[in-house]
């Protein structure tokens, strides 16, 4: 099992590759702006943190950052 994080998780090629980590059983962090859709997430025990923010606001970045500990697999602007 891998814990992977994604941004752009919320829709497209970021939210497909969401689905196959997470049914692949692999430990997701699924990121993106849209709160909306990541607290759809919520019933998904395979995605273990949902952060929104915007990657092009570096404070944010930061901060989503430090919540995050070790990952084998980062997936940006999916």
């Amino acid at each position: 099992m891998k814990k992977v994080m994604i941004t752009g998780a919320t829709s497209g090629i970021g939210e497909a590759l969401l689905e196959q980590y997470s049914g692949a059983g692999d430990e997701v962090i699924a990121c993106g702006r849209n709160k909306e859709k990541l607290s759809s997430y919520e019933k998904n025990t395979q995605i273990i943190a949902c952060l929104a923010f915007d990657v092009t606001k570096p404070e944010q970045v930061a901060k989503a950052a430090e919540q995050v500990e070790s990952l084998d697999i980062l997936i940006l602007n999916a």
